[in-house]
């Protein structure tokens, strides 16, 4: 579903891309070197697949991670079907760990963003749900598992994103609420686990950067400078927010 649609949109475009280049704005062409970057990146993952033979010969952990950069590799150098295969084996091999559904919804996002339409809202929000709904059944057996936290506020920040898309800014704003407290959580129980930073980042940025006129409020107050510091943690110490980051960080400055 997914390769059909890209090859359709990118012949409708690819035409109309050559024509711009030379014209290219600052923000476009720095976000076309980190589209470069990642497909450098992703080649050193094409010539080896993870299978569950290999996964045996490693860690649950380690196996994870492979999995979960093979993953965005793929996403990031546009190679989506390759992306969407490698979030199946994840939800697979482990079925009752929410990244596999998280990033399935992630993928999902990301290319309605990149092209500007809504077709996979259906399976974005399936996968959102599913993500959270594990995460929360996960919580029950390990109520200071920091990861788990983690997966609940960034799927929470996502779904509060897309429903902001669709007009339901309370519930939109609901959602990141609720994202960002679990985020807290995370960085509460591990302050190393560098990747939680990139969430709570983006909420502390946009919050403030979208309450200006309430800034002399004390529970409000202007967290735009906290939000951009911590993201930039997250790029230079976390395992999977560096390409992610600095996208952020491109539209924050874009902003400012």
């Amino acid at each position: 579903m997914v390769s059909r649609f890209i090859l359709q949109r990118t012949r409708l475009r690819f035409t109309h891309y050559v024509s711009r280049f030379t014209n290219m704005k600052p923000l476009h062409f720095i976000l076309l070197i980190f589209q470069i970057f990642a497909w450098q990146i992703a080649k050193e993952f094409n010539e080896a697949e993870v299978t569950s033979e290999s996964l045996k010969e490693q860690s649950y952990s380690n196996a994870l991670e492979a999995l979960i950069n093979c993953g965005l590799c793929f996403a990031y150098s546009g190679q989506y079907k390759e992306a969407e295969e490698t979030y199946k084996k994840i939800i697979n091999f482990y079925p009752q760990n929410p990244a596999g559904y998280y990033y399935f919804a992630a993928l999902y996002q990301t290319i309605m963003r990149n092209y500007r339409v809504r077709k996979f809202e259906p399976p974005f929000e399936k996968f959102i749900d599913l993500a959270i709904e594990v995460a929360e059944e996960a919580l029950k057996n390990a109520r200071n598992n920091a990861i788990l936290y983690m997966y609940l506020g960034n799927a929470r920040g996502h779904k509060g994103v897309h429903r902001i898309n669709q007009q339901k800014f309370f519930w939109g704003f609901m959602d990141g609420l609720k994202g960002a407290s679990y985020l807290e959580k995370t960085i509460e129980l591990a302050p190393t686990l560098y990747d939680a930073y990139y969430g709570a980042g983006i909420y502390h940025y946009w919050r403030s950067a979208k309450s200006k006129c309430f800034w002399f409020l004390p529970f409000i107050g202007d967290n735009r400078q906290k939000g951009i510091d911590e993201i930039w943690l997250s790029i230079q110490k976390g395992r999977h927010s560096e390409i992610e980051g600095k996208y952020a960080l491109v539209s924050i400055y874009y902003n400012e």
